[in-house]
């Protein structure tokens, strides 16, 4: 893992971290679609309808679908490029692809390997035999291990993951816990499809508020409440953040006092520049923990401090350019539009005493970030309640010829794009209120991850008794972390997410203990039963036929998973992973009740080891990429 680069301080130090993590994820190994049963089918399938259909239709362009229990065949082809002519593509080439197949001669997909064919409408529905796709995925899952799932979608692009991004001397509070939760789920997601990640945390250490904390902590630090915070940062200067807040109201006059503390900091005076690298670095070490306690790196802190020297010439730039103009003594960015349908408005860019906003501040950012990182895709991984803020930002980039329409820019003479994109995070909620602390404000991000860890560690002190008081802990932590990371990324982006936590540990239900504890019962079978004692190619193909319909609906599952990966990419949202982690977790249960592989013989036995073994890696590997670990035993 890379070193992260706390605060840096220099373009020079960003391009030499930016090359090195380029490097290193160069080297990773990065399985293609040839490595995949159903990405292998679907190529075949491409061959076929390109000549059926006299066009020429790829992979990419058909989908496979599982089937529903209550209909015929597993999965369910369709195919929308060649459904524009929809009485061709239902009465011509889908029962001519159908004929096809019972037909085929294919040394990997004969005409045996199909033991369903059926037209269902706009779709054509097939089951793959026993024999074949059992053998044939286990093998995939073994030789791949903890890449099995991993793709090339992305493969050559790089992608900034903006998430996280709190503030210099506050307190994480649970609406960071949203961003915190999804960027990290999203930024594993893109790396596991190929791309090169960049974790970016925005840090806010610039503005007025810098003056306003340096100025109430000469009037409060001595208070003996205030002094006694001094050991938790965050705490600290909330609480003179707050006490400053509450003292202006009295004396307008902080108020300017604040703003000359922030000019002293801008001319880089000695004494502000002192107080704001404390404060920062103090704060910083203080997201550190809170962060490793997540399993959380970021590769950068990048705060809005690293983009204020470029502030003026940009906004200059935007003023001969004509898309900034004067407004008394302000200066705004033009963005309304004359008939109104974009529903955009004006933004204000530098104040009249001369400061900037976090608006020019975030339009800097993202210019600077293509130099800096030359980007393919930039997440912000953002509250729902910025969407205008981003919608103002990329129109304005768009204005200046940086980005096309919906954020994204085309390079001239290049494959290549440029694309931002807002990941807008829903409120936190618990019994469908916005979540607060016991004394009525923002409830902190530690105070949930405690109250969490608490009933976990009583779960796991009351089954695991016997176990050492460490290991306890450790196995409480991981609970505790998969509540969280699960519940979070269950919902799709945007939507509200609801902390019950009377459901986040349940081990019966939606949870991320529930896929914990099924893949901690497939490691202790294994130990009890033993690995396979025969290799997938020395098991006879009438065995595969024989086994139980569980099973057959396990492998088809585990099958899924490079899809399922792709798939939350391209929505930007890890939602789809999650709920198909959940349906693995509920097929393997169910094999669990079906099959008792400890009184069975071989080879049948074998197929069950193979079968359970392949099961707990896609369960692990899954869980991982949503930042979730397996513990040995719960």
């Amino acid at each position: 893992m890379t070193t992260r680069l706390a605060l840096p301080e220099s373009e020079d130090q960003v391009r030499n971290l930016v090359q090195q993590i380029t490097n290193e994820q160069a080297h990773y190994h990065r399985p293609n679609d040839s490595h995949y049963f159903l990405a292998r089918l679907r190529s075949f399938f491409a061959e076929q309808l390109t000549r059926i259909a006299g066009i020429s239709v790829s992979a990419d362009e058909i989908t496979l679908a599982p089937v529903p229990p209550q209909h015929e065949g597993d999965f369910a082809l369709q195919v929308p490029l060649l459904m524009r002519d929809m009485k061709r593509y239902r009465g011509e080439i889908l029962p001519a692809l159908q004929k096809s197949l019972s037909e085929s001669l294919d040394p990997q997909f004969p005409a045996s390997c199909f033991t369903t064919l059926v037209l269902a409408g706009p779709f054509l529905n097939f089951s793959v035999a026993k024999a074949n796709i059992l053998p044939t995925v286990l093998k995939e899952i073994d030789a791949l291990r903890e890449s099995y799932g991993k793709t090339n979608l992305f493969a050559g692009q790089r992608v900034i993951v903006e998430y996280s991004s709190p503030n210099m001397g506050k307190s994480l509070h649970v609406g960071h816990l949203g961003t915190t939760l999804v960027g990290q789920g999203l930024a594993n997601l893109f790396s596991a499809a190929g791309a090169t990640v960049f974790r970016v945390s925005h840090l806010g250490d610039w503005g007025t508020p810098c003056g306003m904390l340096q100025i109430g902590t000469k009037m409060f630090h001595s208070d003996p409440e205030v002094a006694a915070l001094r050991s938790s940062p965050s705490q600290y200067y909330s609480t003179i953040y707050a006490r400053f807040n509450e003292a202006q109201k009295e004396n307008p006059d902080l108020r300017e006092q604040a703003k000359e503390a922030f000019a002293q900091l801008e001319r880089g005076e000695p004494e502000a520049k002192s107080f704001w690298t404390t404060v920062r670095n103090e704060s910083s070490e203080e997201f550190d923990r809170l962060y490793a306690g997540l399993n959380i790196h970021f590769d950068f802190f990048l705060g809005e401090a690293f983009y204020e020297p470029y502030l003026q010439d940009t906004i200059q730039h935007l003023l001969k350019t004509g898309l900034a103009k004067q407004d008394d003594s302000a200066i705004v960015a033009d963005l309304e539009d004359p008939d109104g349908k974009e529903g955009l408005r004006n933004v204000l860019l530098q104040k009249s005493d001369g400061a900037t906003t976090y608006f020019a501040r975030d339009i800097v950012a993202l210019f600077k970030r293509k130099e800096l990182f030359d980007y393919d895709l930039s997440l912000y991984v953002v509250g729902a309640e910025q969407t205008l803020h981003f919608r103002q930002l990329f129109e304005l980039a768009k204005r200046l010829g940086y980005l096309e329409n919906q954020g994204t820019q085309k390079n001239q003479g290049t494959q290549r794009s440029t694309e931002c994109a807002h990941v807008p995070i829903g409120l936190i909620t618990q019994k469908g209120a916005k979540i607060s602390s016991r004394a009525g404000g923002a409830l902190g991000a530690e105070e949930l991850q405690q109250a969490i860890y608490e009933r976990a560690k009583a779960q796991v002190d009351e089954s695991l008794s016997e176990e050492l008081e460490d290991e306890r802990i450790a196995i409480a932590q991981q609970l505790t972390n998969g509540a969280l990371f699960y519940n979070q990324l269950l919902t799709a982006t945007g939507k509200s997410t609801d902390f019950n936590l009377d459901k986040i540990l349940d081990m019966r239900g939606k949870s991320g203990a529930y896929l914990q504890y099924a893949a901690v019962r497939g490691k202790s079978i294994l130990r009890k039963v033993g690995e396979p004692s025969v290799t997938l190619e020395n098991i006879p193909s009438a065995t595969f036929e024989s086994i139980d319909e569980s099973a057959v609906a396990l492998i088809k599952l585990l099958a899924q998973l490079p899809d399922v990966i792709n798939t939350s990419c391209k929505q930007r949202s890890p939602h789809p992973l999650a709920h198909f982690l959940h349906e693995v977790g509920q097929a393997v249960n169910h094999f669990y009740q079906r099959v008792r592989i400890k009184d069975l013989e071989s080879p049948t036995k074998d197929v069950y080891l193979h079968l359970l073994r392949g099961s707990v890696q896609v369960l692990s590997n899954g869980l991982h990429i949503m930042n979730i670990s397996v513990p040995e035993r719960m």
